[in-house]
């Protein structure tokens, strides 16, 4: 069985079952937008562009950055425990190579946080670059503000949410592991910086 085209398949389904519980939860038929998704398509596209310059395993990338999130319709806590058990059954049943299983399972472990250890492996640092570097930028604030939008929230929540965050994207810069890591946090950064900025000026004042 074709290890790509299925985990791909698998992620699919995994995004569309959060999407279900999250339909259940707002008690709506039909939510048009999927954070998760479109979480998974921009931590593939950096994760991917960032393991092509620092010569990664391709293999062991593609599949950790596809499946790093998996566990999350699963489990509400320990998803990268839980995605990591998960990527390592999946890849079992196609034809993936063995023996780079449990590299897969190492990245998706390590992927979360917001300390400043190193992960051990190149593949597992570039797969926490790109999931830290998916919450900076001008996607983030789409992928928020419409997901804020979903559970009832407004624009002045939303500022107020991203002055606050922009906090965190302060920090996120400052841990990244990879030095093509390091660069795009920068300017994705300064992006979200420059449109909070924009943001607070254009914002009404209350009384």
């Amino acid at each position: 069985m074709d290890w790509e085209t299925y985990i791909c398949r698998i992620a699919d389904e995994s995004w569309e079952e959060t999407q279900e519980q999250c339909k259940k939860k707002l008690s709506w038929n039909k939510i048009s937008y999927n954070y998760r998704a479109e979480h998974n398509a921009l931590v593939i596209s950096m994760g991917m562009q960032i393991g092509e310059r620092l010569k990664a395993d391709r293999d062991v990338l593609k599949a950790a950055l596809t499946l790093h999130d998996v566990g999350r319709s699963k489990v509400k806590k320990g998803h990268a425990e839980a995605g990591a058990r998960m990527a390592g059954e999946i890849l079992q049943d196609t034809d993936f190579p063995k023996e780079k299983i449990k590299a897969v399972q190492y990245a998706i472990s390590t992927h979360v946080g917001w300390d400043e250890s190193v992960p051990e492996t190149l593949e597992a640092r570039v797969l926490w670059d790109a999931d830290k570097l998916s919450k900076l930028g001008a996607c983030i604030v789409i992928q928020r503000a419409m997901n804020m939008a979903l559970m009832g929230k407004n624009g002045r929540d939303v500022t107020t949410y991203f002055n606050n965050w922009l906090k965190t994207a302060e920090q996120i810069k400052k841990i990244m592991k990879t030095e093509p890591g390091s660069e795009m946090a920068e300017e994705r950064y300064k992006i979200l910086k420059m449109f909070v900025t924009a943001l607070n000026n254009e914002t009404p004042q209350s009384d």
